[in-house]
């Protein structure tokens, strides 16, 4: 009899650890080649591994489950590539030439056969079960309940349907249908079975996405079409029974690097970009007000300004390489600023300037915060050093190449981002801790220059 359709109730813990911190990483840095549309599954994926952290324990285990692995296949004659990912967790990362290596992926079956059994074939009852790591997990009674219920329930409508289940029951006293190799190719029977479980749980396939939902989902294919022209590549897109577009790839394209690399690049600005947010009319009003005023004032003090003006509709003072240089304009600006907000120098509330000093705590929890950053980047092949100012705050320091590396510099927002959330300086205000009950967020002039908590 072949088992071989039996419901799967369990997995080995080191492969679901792997899978977990896998798609948290991938939550976060994206993919070699992400999907092109947005679903609901997919934005439920992400916010389910976004908080989940690996303990020591786990990190270990998964760790040398990989190392186990990267023995047995070069034992077998192969050699992978091992990559290790923000939580600490090392994986193997296979090439194109790999994907298409039919004899390495033998060999990875053979391994994890070897480790956990042939879980392809094995179900709760078959020899070498316990082999496999399960001997220790016991199904509540409720839960072989629930689980005998619904087979009973199914075994039920299958015989409605004029189909009669072969039954057999395991150690733990739970029941499961098993099938010959007639039934394995009856198709009947397996439309049944179909409906049986979508009369259980509803069809997922019946879902219907909102008008509101067609419209984003549309946007962004449209968005990624025309970035991907604008890159010189011209890709088909095709509209489902939903309304919804997609883009199709052909087989030329998906062996297309220099297209995934404008791919990967339209996404990392989409999603990354905190261009997406839309401010108030209010909150546009403010800013551009304040703009103006900083303009007007250093015309006061003899210095010309440009105001820009970005795709939201923000103005901003567009400082040229020159200004950049001018210490006597930045003394003006930050005098502006001690103007408008009250001057921190003179009351000892701003972390930069005064008598403050930072409690011990503080400096632990920047530091902290400085090594994981350096230890991201050097993960990501970017070697940045470090400083340490006058109060003992370590920071990155950034080099001018450093600054206009895009790639280092995503980094870097994606460690914040995970870090606190969001993106530490979005708002124009560099965040600092608040000291003595007083709010001490500061005008970011310079945050540009700062690379960690304190720069």
């Amino acid at each position: 009899m072949d088992n071989q359709k039996q419901r799967r109730w369990l997995v080995p813990a080191g492969a679901l650890l792997l899978s977990m911190s896998l798609l948290a990483t991938a939550a976060f840095a994206g993919t070699d080649k992400p999907a092109t549309t947005s679903t609901d599954q997919d934005t439920s994926i992400a916010c389910v591994v976004e908080d989940w952290q690996p303990t020591p324990d786990e990190i270990t285990e998964m760790n040398a489950e990989t190392d186990a692995l990267v023995a047995y296949l070069a034992d077998a004659g192969f050699t992978v590539t091992v990559e290790t990912n923000e939580f600490g967790i090392s994986y193997p990362l296979f090439s194109d030439a790999d994907e298409s290596n039919d004899a390495l992926w033998e060999a990875m079956d053979a391994f994890y056969a070897e480790r956990y059994g042939d879980l392809g074939d094995m179900g709760f009852g078959d020899a070498g079960f316990e082999d496999a790591g399960f001997e220790d997990w016991q199904p509540s009674a409720d839960e072989v309940a629930e689980m005998n219920t619904e087979t009973d329930a199914l075994v039920t409508f299958m015989a409605d349907a004029g189909f009669t289940l072969t039954l057999e029951t395991d150690e733990f006293g739970i029941t499961y249908p098993v099938f010959s190799d007639a039934d394995e190719s009856n198709d009947a029977l397996w439309e049944a079975m179909d409906a049986f479980y979508v009369e259980r749980y509803g069809d997922l396939d019946e879902w219907q996405p909102t008008t509101d939902e067609i419209a984003e989902i549309n946007a962004e294919t449209d968005a990624l079409v025309a970035y991907l022209a604008d890159a010189g590549f011209t890709v088909t897109v095709e509209t489902d029974d939903m309304g919804l577009t997609n883009v199709v790839f052909s087989p030329t394209d998906s062996e297309n690097e220099a297209l995934w690399q404008a791919v990967d690049s339209f996404y990392g600005n989409y999603y990354d970009d905190p261009s997406e947010w839309q401010p108030t009319a209010d909150e546009l009003a403010e800013m551009n007000t304040e703009t103006d005023a900083l303009v007007a004032y250093l015309a006061d003090a003899g210095f010309t300004v440009e105001i820009g003006t970005d795709e939201i509709g923000f103005t901003y003072p567009a400082f040229t390489e020159a200004d950049d240089d001018n210490d006597a304009l930045w003394r003006t600006v930050e005098a502006f600023y001690a103007d408008r907000y009250g001057d921190p120098e003179m009351d000892g509330t701003d972390p930069y300037h005064g008598d403050w000093q930072p409690s011990a705590e503080q400096l632990a929890q920047n530091n902290s915060e400085t090594e994981g950053l350096i230890a991201a980047l050097a993960d990501a092949g970017f070697t940045v050093a470090t400083a340490t100012d006058e109060l003992g705050f370590v920071y990155a320091d950034f080099t001018e190449a450093d600054y206009n590396n895009d790639a280092l510099m995503r980094i870097v927002d994606e460690y914040y981002m995970v870090l606190y959330g969001e993106e530490p300086c979005s708002d124009g205000v560099f965040d600092m801790p608040d000291v003595n009950g007083t709010e001490s967020d500061i005008p970011n002039v310079d945050a540009s220059a700062n690379g960690s908590l304190v720069g």
